[in-house]
């Protein structure tokens, strides 16, 4: 079978092996009336990154789980820059966010106090959470993204988290059924992952490693948290916050993808034998050290 049409088959199953895993996993918490623990939260990210390895495995695809799973860190200070930009870039786009909301809707942001120590703790818990993260981006942004990178980054990031989206419906809807959050904060925490997707997709094809995704995808903060009594909020401000701010990483993705190319050009014969991910030039190359290169 040709290994375009191979790593096609082995894409699709991942995905639909992923999306049955999380709806029968938040399934069993309804139907047996148990509420969702934070912690399957954690857990439960690497349901997609173990259901990619298996794939991978199953379908024999070439190139070996490293390059495959994107977990190659490449050039080690690219690495670092990468991983110190998307902190800094989704925690500056949340605060950015807050303050532009806060300065509409006429609330107040948390003290400065409050922020200096959410900082403080938010590098040793990021450092802890990419545990948990390094599980879904190996899936999502690592194995698909590179299975999907003949579409051209804007086609392949946006199938991506489009699905990324749909991986989530059923835990959210579980969570809200449980009373955990109202229905329209759940919608909406949903549909702006895919403004999330696309700019962990940006990180990880621009900085050839998911490794910046994941460090990015583990700051425990978000918008509502730079607000004053953020979870207080009235449902229909929080829906408005979360909204704008999956619009304002969508907006900060498209920037960090700058420069990529919008399609990737025939490889070489030699260059087929290496899977890549992320765009080539026309002479075969790698631009940079892209993910599985």
């Amino acid at each position: 079978m040709p290994s375009a049409r191979l790593e096609r088959r082995a894409a699709w199953t991942f995905v639909e092996l992923a999306l049955a895993a999380i709806a029968l996993v938040s399934g069993a918490f309804l139907v047996l009336d148990i509420p969702i623990p934070e912690w399957l939260v954690l857990v439960g990210r690497w349901i997609p990154g173990l259901l990619a390895i298996l794939v991978i495995k199953a379908y024999a695809l070439p190139g070996g789980l490293r390059a495959r799973l994107g977990v190659l860190p490449g050039s080690w200070p690219r690495l670092v820059l990468g991983s110190l930009l998307g902190a800094v870039a989704l925690a500056a786009t949340y605060a950015a966010t807050a303050y532009f909301f806060a300065r509409v809707m006429q609330i107040e942001l948390q003290s400065w106090a409050f922020i200096g120590q959410a900082i403080a703790l938010a590098v040793p818990l990021g450092l802890l959470f990419v545990l948990s993260t390094a599980g879904e981006e190996i899936a999502w942004r690592g194995f698909l993204q590179h299975a999907f990178r003949r579409g051209g980054f804007w086609r392949a990031s946006a199938g991506v988290s489009a699905i990324w989206v749909l991986f989530h419906v059923p835990l959210h809807a579980a969570m809200a059924a449980q009373g955990a959050f109202p229905w329209a904060v759940a919608a909406a925490t949903t549909a702006a992952l895919f403004g999330l997707g696309i700019f962990l997709s940006a990180l990880a094809v621009r900085f050839g490693s998911i490794w910046p995704a994941a460090l990015a995808h583990a700051v425990p903060v978000g918008a509502i948290n730079f607000l004053a009594d953020g979870g207080a909020l009235p449902a229909g401000q929080i829906v408005a916050a979360t909204l704008l701010a999956g619009l304002a990483l969508l907006l900060v993705g498209g920037l960090l993808a700058r420069g990529i190319p919008a399609a990737i050009p025939e490889r070489s014969a030699e260059a087929r034998r290496r899977p890549t991910f992320g765009p080539r030039s026309s002479t075969g190359t790698a631009p940079g050290r892209l993910l599985g290169s």
